[in-house]
């Protein structure tokens, strides 16, 4: 008994007090948690501002994501009638405007605070990247 004492207090004086954060848990294939070093949190998707298919794009082509709408350089704009989100998708029901004629759409939203994936109905996906300084 006394000897696992003197080990204790030994490998105790050893640390150096320091205490270091363990990484996140994740769960493997089979549900159970289990530390991950290489793990970085997914960025979530972040909608306000504008975004253009490029950064030069920024002032004369672009979707402008308000709190309640979007707008574009054209005539072009949405307003939005119901949001569901996951940490890194949004399914927007829209009212559009374009050429004078409202529609219902939905679109399909995908991606992070830097690059989104929009597909809109007859349309094909378009990549999109956030423009600096845009608001």
């Amino acid at each position: 008994m006394r000897t696992a004492a003197l080990a204790l207090v030994a490998l105790l004086a050893a640390c150096d007090g320091e205490q270091r954060p363990l990484p996140p848990e994740r769960p493997d294939a089979q549900g159970t948690a289990r530390r991950n070093i290489d793990y970085v949190p997914p960025k979530q998707l972040n909608l306000p501002g504008r975004w253009a298919a490029s950064i030069d794009q920024c002032e004369t082509d672009y979707y402008d994501f308000g709190g309640d709408d979007i707008r574009t350089a054209g005539d072009f704009g949405c307003s939005i009638m119901r949001e569901e989100r996951t940490e890194n998708s949004a399914t927007l029901q829209l009212t559009c405007v374009g050429e004078g004629v409202p529609a219902m759409e939905t679109w399909l939203i995908g991606g992070d605070d830097i690059n989104i994936n929009v597909s809109r109905p007859n349309l094909p996906p378009e990549l999109l990247v956030r423009c600096p300084d845009a608001r």
